[in-house]
């Protein structure tokens, strides 16, 4: 019975998704026109900063890839990431008998049931500040004894979490478009024609992995690199989505994702010599890298293997 209802709920939210759609194709008066781009890696990252989930599909809901930046780790209620600790890289989160598990090297895992109540605290993620529910002492306790820093606290998103994007690149100022504890929005998008790119003008004898830019969702077959720098809106699967604005890149980029360490001021150098917008940035502080995205519907899947439809 629970396998059935499981399935019907899925056939469901697969139909309301894909009704929304044409109704929002039809208000748009746009229609969509695939491209050879198809989505290659899915990935989502449960606490934010810690290591990623890659995924052959992902359900989408109200902020983003279902627990996506769910958990966050603070200091003083404010938010703490790998540019202020770049060992969080080796903190590698999965899922197991409903619990969120926490392994790191020399390290037993941190066990979190994924309804475990807390007290509520008054977190900060850049100019956002609301309430999460704290993790405990155990999280606590495991994260000063792996990450070297006292202080720290695990806190998860609270029911009725209310993070709205930034109005002034959505366009709405409702609350049409939610995040969770992401930098600033639910999706990022970038082609491995842009990673490939870069890596040409990278003068390491390493490549550049995708993992240092820690996009949601990874395409291939784009007609040019960075062509995701100019989808204003895209349909992958059910979902409608709408670039935003182009990704401005800071150090974390700097962190090597296999070692949590910083390795010097690449890729950041690099992308400065080609990625900088004078039209954004005249005086070329910012780089760019990925293009964030906002979703229009709320319910549905992505796949590795969904064609990417540009809408014109």
């Amino acid at each position: 019975m629970k396998l059935l209802t499981t399935a019907v709920v899925s056939v469901s939210l697969a139909t309301l998704a894909a009704v929304a759609v044409r109704r929002w194709m039809a208000s748009s008066k746009k229609r969509a026109i695939k491209t050879n781009a198809v989505v290659t890696d899915i990935i989502y990252y449960p606490v934010k900063s810690f290591r990623g989930i890659r995924v052959t599909e992902a359900e989408v809901g109200l902020f983003g890839f279902e627990n996506d930046r769910k958990w966050m780790v603070v200091d003083n209620g404010r938010f703490v990431t790998q540019r202020q600790i770049p060992k969080m890289a080796l903190c590698v989160p999965s899922f197991a008998d409903n619990c969120l598990v926490i392994s790191a090297p020399d390290a037993e895992p941190l066990k979190i049931p994924l309804d475990r109540s807390g007290p509520i605290s008054t977190v900060t993620v850049w100019s956002y500040t609301g309430e999460a529910v704290d993790q405990g002492d155990d999280a606590a306790d495991w994260l000063r004894t792996v990450l070297g820093r006292d202080g720290l606290r695990l806190v998860k998103l609270r029911e009725g979490h209310d993070r709205v994007v930034d109005p002034d690149f959505t366009g709405s100022q409702g609350d049409d478009y939610l995040t969770g504890f992401a930098d600033g929005y639910p999706f990022l998008v970038i082609s491995e024609e842009s990673l490939a790119e870069l890596n040409t003008k990278y003068a390491a004898d390493a490549q550049l992995p995708m993992t240092r830019f820690r996009p949601n969702i990874v395409v291939r077959g784009v007609a040019a690199p960075f062509e995701e720098d100019q989808w204003k809106e895209i349909q992958i699967g059910p979902i409608v989505f709408r670039g935003v604005k182009k990704c401005p890149r800071c150090k974390q980029t700097t962190v090597d994702p296999a070692r949590g360490e910083f390795t010097g001021p690449e890729p950041l150098q690099t992308l400065k010599s080609f990625r900088c917008d004078p039209a954004i940035d005249p005086k070329c502080n910012q780089v760019f890298f990925g293009m964030n995205l906002i979703h229009e519907q709320k319910a549905g899947r992505v796949r590795v293997g969904d064609v990417v439809s540009v809408f014109v």
